[in-house]
């Protein structure tokens, strides 16, 4: 979502905070660690490895690009 967002893309995400989003907060990260303890490999989750893929790969060419 950063990459479409910072190329031109519009986004219905929100920024949260923690001083007013605190409990959504604290829902979504338990949601994530029962995600992740049930199945690492997302291999029932292609949508979240497909993202967390295309998060890595922009992660490394930023490096590349810098180094």
């Amino acid at each position: 979502m950063l990459g479409r967002n910072q190329s031109g893309g519009k986004s219905s995400l929100r920024l949260l905070r923690v001083t007013t989003d605190g409990d959504l907060i604290v829902d979504a990260r338990m949601a994530a660690s029962l995600i992740i303890d049930d199945d690492p490999g997302f291999e029932q989750h292609p949508a979240i490895r497909e993202a967390l893929d295309r998060r890595l790969y922009e992660v490394e060419a930023e490096f590349l690009v810098k180094s």
